[in-house]
């Protein structure tokens, strides 16, 4: 049986249910959306892609069969709606995906998915898998994953929990703590199988299954925290800081020198430690 993985990132998403992100709550609808495309922030965003996102996916793509779809708003400002497209021509395996926001945006993401399903013409087992646009995932990933992209998984979670807590200053990380956490949204990945019988069934995502931290009350889910698979960006433009949710780092361990150097060499492809 085939095997394929589809990241999906909403990358600076607008949509009429602003709630969804902490930088729409309890503000006006103008409000939410001047802050989402502030140049400010997109620019943050943007390079924090290029230079940690993009690349950790670039490795993983070297071993395994992957999609990274991107979701943006129709709205998106130029020219940061460009430069993806551009980057979009460089990979092949990247497809940028333009949605539209008074439309629900799941409902877009699973026709997405649904779309790149009917191009195979044989049975396949795939992962869908949750990425912010501002963290990277180890080179290993997809090797990783793949031990549980097996039909007798389908229907089951998988997330790796242990990673690393990254504080990025807006030039480089600057400070680095070890990081774990059961059902962590970074990397999630759902299983499914698809077969020729069952084409004409709307494809269960990631995103489908509901709040992450919860994924496990309903459906079966695999924490392998045998490695680390991550690194999550702490910055001024986060959800973490929108929301008040700044980490105490007194309570978290940083990373020895020997420790840092590891995980240098180890997410080579992050440009800006």
């Amino acid at each position: 049986m085939n095997t394929h993985i589809y990241f999906m990132i909403r990358y600076s998403v607008y949509t009429r249910n602003q709630g969804w992100w902490q930088i729409g709550k309890n503000v006006s609808s103008d409000k939410y959306r001047n802050t989402l495309f502030s140049e400010s922030r997109l620019l943050l965003h943007e390079k924090l892609f290029f230079d940690v996102t993009l690349p950790s996916l670039k490795e993983i793509s070297s071993t395994s069969k992957i999609t990274a779809l991107i979701f943006i708003s129709e709205e998106l400002p130029e020219p940061f709606k460009s430069n993806l497209l551009n980057a979009e021509a460089d990979y092949a395996w990247l497809e940028v995906v333009t949605t539209k926001s008074d439309k629900a945006l799941n409902t877009q993401i699973d026709r997405k998915v649904e779309e790149k399903l009917r191009q195979n013409e044989e049975d396949v087992c795939y992962a869908t898998v949750r990425l912010d646009d501002d963290d990277a995932l180890a080179p290993d990933f997809g090797v990783e994953l793949t031990k549980y992209l097996k039909p007798e998984f389908s229907g089951m979670g998988v997330t790796f929990p242990k990673g690393i807590f990254a504080v990025y200053d807006g030039n480089q990380y600057r400070s680095f703590y070890h990081y774990k956490k059961a059902n962590n949204a970074q990397g999630l990945a759902l299983i499914c199988t698809r077969t020729q019988a069952l084409a004409g069934e709307s494809p269960l995502t990631v995103f489908g299954a509901g709040n992450h931290t919860s994924i496990d009350d309903r459906y079966p889910t695999v924490n392998d925290s045998s490695k680390i698979m991550f690194i999550r960006s702490e910055h001024e433009g986060s959800d973490l800081i929108a929301s008040g949710r700044l980490r105490d780092k007194t309570k978290m361990k940083e990373l020895s020198g020997l420790e840092y150097e590891e995980l240098r060499q180890r997410f080579r492809s992050v440009k800006i430690f």
